[in-house]
C-alpha cells in the first residue's frame, strides 16, 4: 500500500506539482509550474535569499490545492506549507495578496503592471487599503518580503521564458524545511 506524503512535505510538494502543475491560470496564460519556476528564477537573479526564493517558488501552491482562481489561495498555501517551513517562507506567501493591495494603495501607477485577472481579484481581496491597514501591514515582520514576492509574481508570466527545472530547487527547499 502506497503511503500518502505528509501535507507540506517535500514529497507532497513535488507530487502536487506533478499532479496539478500543468493547470493554467486563464488570466496569466501559463501553467502553475511555469509560473513557479519563473518566480524562483527571478528571485535568485535578484539575490533575494533562500527563504524568499522558496516563497517565490511555492507562493501559488494554494491554487493547486484549491483549484486555479481560489479566493484564499495565499492563506491555504501558507497554512499547508507551515507544517514544514519557517515563517520566513510562509509569511510572504500568506501576505502576497495583501501586498498587491498595499502596492496599489501606495503606488497608484502599479495598477498598470497588473494583469486583468489580478485587478479583478482585487475586489474580493479587499480593495485598496485604508491608512490603518497600511500601517498594520507595514508593521508585520515579513511585509517587505511579501512586497518583493508580489513584484516578482507580477513579472513571472512570460510564456516563452526559460527556467531551471523543478528538480533543481529540491536541495534549497530541503535546507529550509523545519520538519
Amino acid at each position: 500500500m502506497e503511503q500518502t506524503p505528509k501535507p507540506g512535505s517535500l514529497a507532497a510538494i513535488y507530487a502536487l506539482f506533478e499532479e496539478r502543475g500543468a493547470l493554467v491560470d486563464p488570466g496569466d496564460g501559463i501553467s502553475q509550474l511555469e509560473h513557479a519556476l519563473q518566480s524562483a528564477s527571478l528571485a535568485r537573479k535578484e539575490c533575494r535569499g533562500d527563504a524568499l526564493i522558496a516563497a517565490c517558488l511555492l507562493h501559488d501552491i494554494g491554487h493547486m490545492l484549491e483549484g486555479v482562481g481560489g479566493k484564499h489561495h495565499e492563506a491555504s498555501g501558507a497554512v499547508w506549507l507551515s507544517r514544514s517551513f519557517p515563517p520566513a517562507v510562509t509569511e510572504p506567501i500568506r501576505l502576497h495578496a495583501e501586498a498587491k493591495r498595499y502596492l496599489l494603495t501606495r503606488e497608484p501607477n502599479y495598477r498598470d503592471q497588473l494583469a486583468e485577472a489580478s485587478l479583478m481579484s482585487l475586489e474580493f481581496q479587499g480593495g485598496l487599503m485604508s491608512k490603518e491597514e497600511l500601517s498594520a501591514f507595514e508593521a508585520l515582520p515579513h511585509h517587505a518580503s511579501a512586497v518583493h514576492l508580489r513584484r516578482i509574481d507580477d513579472q513571472a508570466k512570460e510564456p516563452e521564458a526559460e527556467s531551471p527545472r523543478l528538480e533543481s530547487w529540491r536541495m534549497l527547499l530541503a535546507r529550509l524545511m523545519t520538519a
